[in-house]
């Protein structure tokens, strides 16, 4: 017992504390460092797979949210039924498919017009003189989707009727093989129809107007990159004021129609329609009729998207 207690005196410092480098007592400095870094070391390793979980979870959720968004963005870009801006918009050149009674929604006034439409005067031996748009004094209406012909009966000279109402009698003639892609002629127009007091000397499916003149001729028309379709008209007519219509089909199918007012021997006239939807495109007719439904000339052209 002495033995024992003297050993332990002779540990102790002169303060009687054990000094910390004895090992038999304490762990040395470096064993304690040691071991809180491996602590240190296992916390962050769970606190770091804790974040990356909840990352990943954060991940997952913006791709599904940005998945519904391309979805119904698709959706309604390429699969919901397209609206003409012709129905869209109103024009102060009054644009007309039926009798008058259907014309009765007036709700429209504050939408900018689409359709244009310019007549000017030449003398026959002189120059242009004058240029002014037309105005019917007829309020802005809103136009209804043109339905396909119910029913469908021969004449002489057509391919085809479309029956329509008393007040707004339309004659439809199917394309030709020969005016597919090519501009309508005087020689065309005339072979159309026989009308001795109209007729039209030029039609042009164009860009754009400029100076009453028809710009960058073209057939073929893309929606991506803004191109609306614009048909232009040299008419002669010997008997003034008539009215023209612009009657466009798409795809066979009556899209819209524009009123047009010859009030001179000598018109240059034009009207436009404006494109954005894809299921717009394909293959576009426009028929000249007068106001008896006599189709005097045709043209037809492409829309891509």
């Amino acid at each position: 017992m002495v033995y024992i207690i003297f050993n332990f005196s002779a540990c102790m410092d002169m303060h009687g504390q054990v000094p910390a480098t004895t090992g038999f007592w304490r762990m040395d400095r470096y064993t304690i460092e040691k071991r809180d870094r491996e602590v240190m070391e296992k916390f962050r390793a769970v606190v770091d797979a804790k974040e990356h979980v909840k990352k990943i979870a954060r991940i997952r959720f913006l791709g599904v949210m940005l998945a519904l968004v391309c979805a119904r963005g698709i959706f309604y870009r390429y699969l919901s039924t397209p609206v003409p801006d012709s129905v869209r918009y109103a024009s102060h050149s009054v644009a007309v498919t039926r009798s008058s009674s259907q014309q009765t929604d007036t709700s429209v006034n504050d939408q900018k017009a689409v359709n244009q439409q310019a007549s000017i005067e030449e003398g026959p031996p002189g120059p242009i003189t004058s240029s002014e748009p037309v105005d019917d004094g007829i309020p802005p209406v809103r136009e209804k989707m043109p339905q396909t012909p119910s029913f469908l009966r021969p004449a002489p000279g057509l391919k085809s009727l479309e029956k329509n109402t008393a007040a707004d009698p339309t004659r439809l003639l199917e394309p030709r093989p020969g005016l597919a892609g090519k501009p309508a002629s005087a020689s065309t127009a005339e072979s159309l129809s026989a009308n001795p007091h109209i007729r039209i000397a030029e039609i042009v499916t164009c860009r754009d107007v400029g100076d009453r003149r028809p710009v960058s001729r073209q057939k073929v028309f893309s929606i991506g990159k803004g191109e609306n379709p614009h048909v232009w008209m040299d008419v002669r007519s010997k008997d003034t004021p008539q009215t023209l219509r612009h009657v466009y089909y798409h795809n066979g199918r009556r899209y819209w129609t524009v009123r047009l007012d010859i009030r001179h021997a000598q018109t240059r006239t034009w009207s436009n329609i404006s494109l954005k939807h894809p299921l717009e495109a394909g293959q576009w007719r426009v028929d000249v009729l007068t106001g008896k439904g006599e189709i005097l000339s045709q043209t037809e052209f492409t829309v891509v998207f």
